[in-house]
């Protein structure tokens, strides 16, 4: 899946809708999105999770907590998400 397209499933649409006229503040977010995008990649590779088993994290309402819920479920890996705030728990579900 395209960084882009991740990011948009993941991340408010206020985020993303304007890196294409954001000028300096596109590179910033830019660069925040691959390095959380590439975490995110790591933290699967690392632990090599296999398909149909579950993935705890804490921190899941994170940005990279976030992109790994959406890289857990196209890899078929179910995700346990811990979040301190209760209003994230509907947010986390839509992504997966």
């Amino acid at each position: 899946m395209m960084l882009l397209q991740l990011c948009n499933q993941v991340f408010p649409r206020q985020y993303t809708e304007d890196l294409l006229d954001a000028g300096e503040e596109r590179l910033l977010r830019l660069t925040h999105l691959t390095i959380f995008a590439v975490t995110a990649f790591g933290f699967l590779e690392t632990l090599r999770v296999p398909e149909g088993e579950y993935l705890l994290q804490s921190a899941a309402g994170s940005a990279i907590g976030r992109v790994l819920i959406a890289l857990a479920k196209q890899r078929g890996v179910k995700s346990i998400n811990l979040v301190r705030r209760r209003e994230q728990v509907k947010e986390l579900l839509d992504l997966g």
